[in-house]
């Protein structure tokens, strides 16, 4: 009988675990969408995000804690290719607490704040083409049981709203870890901050997939498709990205 029972909460485990014990190191995003992921105190992470339009988007993030990080980013548009670059008019800041670490119960929980969009500066609207994300929480939970399964959601609230658009916006995705190299990871935002007359949305939501391919213990790659539903006005496909990562201990 004992045996029995070591062997059922053996089995149990494999399904419902803490994040930390398979992890080496939690993404602080789906595609867009940010997860309750932070990074543990003295590591560092650059990102570089490469996008349509020659776009290139680079960021820095540090943990000042295991539950506290801080970050800043900066791009433009059509930095990759010929002709004149586009400058993004400011940096952007990113700051990010986590509230609740992930047990065998409950999701982690992060709050935190991102000033960065990407795509197109609207200078009319003054606004980038994908709102950043402002204030915004967020819960992550994993399940093992041979692959690993992440379960994401949040919502946020974007300081970009000269577009006549104000509401509070939600999103939720999964990601699926099917081997320590290789994840795929698709997400749903429901946009409800981009779907007026002057917004950019159709008022469909964004839908986002991808598939990220971690190339070493400090390097990953992601390859991404962005608006899979066509949500975006006047336009009708689905836009294309590379995200490189590559994190570190100071």
């Amino acid at each position: 009988m004992r045996n029995r029972m070591r062997s059922v909460g053996c089995c149990l485990a494999t399904f419902v675990i803490p994040a930390a014990a398979v992890l080496a190191q939690e993404p602080l995003s789906l595609v867009d969408a940010p997860t309750a992921g932070v990074l543990r105190r003295g590591m560092y992470q650059i990102t570089m995000r490469v996008f349509s339009g020659g776009g290139l988007l680079t960021s820095a993030d540090v943990g000042l804690g295991d539950h506290l990080l801080i970050g800043v980013s900066y791009g433009g548009e059509n930095v990759i290719g010929r002709g004149e670059i586009r400058w993004y008019p400011q940096p952007g800041v990113h700051a990010r607490l986590r509230i609740l670490d992930e047990t065998t119960a409950l999701p982690a929980v992060s709050l935190g704040f991102l000033s960065q969009g990407y795509g197109s500066y609207l200078d009319d609207l003054d606004r980038y083409e994908v709102k950043s994300r402002g204030f915004f929480a967020a819960g992550s939970k994993h399940y093992r049981a041979g692959i690993l399964l992440g379960v994401h959601g949040g919502l946020n609230y974007s300081l970009e709203k000269d577009d006549g658009d104000d509401d509070l916006d939600v999103f939720a995705g999964i990601s699926l870890g099917l081997s320590r190299q290789f994840e795929l990871m698709a997400e749903y935002d429901l946009g409800w901050n981009d779907n007026e007359a002057r917004s950019r949305g159709r008022g469909n939501g964004f839908l986002n997939a991808g598939c990220r391919w971690w190339a070493g213990q400090s390097i990953s790659m992601d390859f991404v498709f962005y608006d899979l539903v066509h949500n975006q006005k006047g336009v009708n496909y689905a836009g294309r990205f590379v995200v490189l990562r590559y994190w570190e201990r100071l």
